[in-house]
């Protein structure tokens, strides 16, 4: 191949590669999202079950009682 055809490939390459990246990336924000969602849903369920109505409230509003929460139910490690 010519000089110009092959700096052209490698080029393409590049723009593919770089997209391919971004687009896992971006899947992977979408999944951890998801995630998140599912596990708090799961929590305050959790807790409504256990009539811990007051606890929903704090585990909504401040990130380290929700993840003591998170534990004490099994819900992540």
């Amino acid at each position: 191949m010519c000089k110009a055809i092959d700096e052209m490939v490698k080029a393409g390459e590049k723009r593919g590669m770089e997209q391919g990246i971004e687009q896992g990336r971006q899947q992977g924000i979408e999944q951890g999202i998801q995630q998140g969602e599912t596990q708090l849903g799961l929590l305050i369920s959790l807790l409504f079950a256990d009539g811990r109505t007051n606890d929903v409230r704090k585990v909504a509003t401040d990130e380290r009682i929700r993840k003591e929460f998170y534990k004490e139910y099994g819900i992540v490690q």
